[in-house]
């Protein structure tokens, strides 16, 4: 662009100059001349500014991007990749450990329960041997010559009965039951047998028969389930356990897939207990084939 203003520039000078030189110009036309040579003159100054401008403009940005250094998406990307990994393996580690960890608390509350229940054994055939001891020492000798007995002493008191250490049998009915709330059955199971060895006349005997069968249910031992709910139909027949355990042994024996048991023994809840809850959930299950799937409802169940 400046390089045809220039060469414009140059040939209205030369046109000027054989103007002068042939002589066939006025003085007006000298002056329009001058006028419109100063004209293109302002125009080409205005011009090279307006160039300079610009390059100054064009300038700034091309030193910026040659500055800065372009963004790299698949660096990064990478990058965050990798840190995502190691934050994921570091979850891994916690959520083992920390399974690790409650699987220690259960084993301590296990072995727990189990030394406190020796304990309380241990307690009782101690207090139980030193009466005995006790019971045999022989009585000693009322002072006199050649150990004959003196006229006048009194007849050796008798021994005293022997002591007999007590345990609540509520307690430890108790601890069984509360193992069966939290999900912990084969500790739960170990207390219900003990306490049924020991207190079988005890007024929660029914009870701990009862959370028996439904143990051995919840672990899917569906053989040891009807086992334990078939002994306490036999056992106590007027408990109000007995629909519910009719329930849950007719849904122990459909899951074994022995059909024909399971639908008599739901049946025989139906015609014995025809409006209760339970001979409702039997109609339902009977409606049910092929065979339903899903856990079933529990019964009611008596709290100390």
């Amino acid at each position: 662009m400046r390089s045809a203003a220039g060469k414009w520039g140059i040939g209205v000078c030369l046109g000027l100059l054989w103007a002068f030189t042939f002589g066939c110009a006025t003085t007006n036309d000298i002056r329009m001349v001058q006028d419109d040579l100063f004209r293109i003159e302002e125009k080409i100054n205005k011009m090279r500014k307006d160039m300079e401008r610009v390059e100054r403009g064009l300038g700034k940005p091309v030193k910026v991007l040659e500055e800065k250094p372009p963004f790299d998406f698949a660096k990064e990307f990478d990058l965050t990749k990798r840190n995502q990994a190691e934050i994921m393996v570091k979850i891994d580690e916690l959520r083992d450990s920390l399974q690790l960890a409650r699987g220690e608390v259960e084993r301590q509350q296990y072995r727990m329960s189990e030394l406190s229940q020796k304990l309380d054994a241990l307690g009782a055939r101690l207090v139980s041997f030193d009466a005995k001891l006790s019971a045999l020492k022989p009585p000693k000798p009322p002072e006199g010559e050649k150990g004959a007995p003196s006229p006048e002493a009194s007849p050796a008191p008798p021994p005293p009965p022997p002591i007999v250490a007590t345990i609540d049998p509520n307690k430890v009915y108790q601890v069984a039951y509360q193992d069966y709330q939290k999900g912990n059955y084969p500790l739960a199971i170990l207390g219900l047998k003990d306490f049924l060895g020991k207190y079988p006349q005890s007024a929660r005997a029914e009870d701990a028969q009862y959370l028996l069968g439904e143990c051995y249910y919840s672990m899917k031992e569906h053989e040891n389930a009807v086992t334990e709910l078939d002994k306490l139909i036999r056992l106590y027949p007027q408990s109000p356990f007995v629909p519910g355990a009719y329930l849950k042994s007719g849904y122990a024996l459909w899951e074994l897939n022995r059909m024909p048991e399971a639908t008599a023994r739901l049946n025989d809840l139906i015609k014995s207990y025809p409006d209760s809850e339970e001979a409702k959930q039997a109609r339902e299950r009977l409606k049910a084939r092929p065979k339903g799937k899903g856990p079933a409802p529990k019964p009611g169940m008596k709290k100390g």
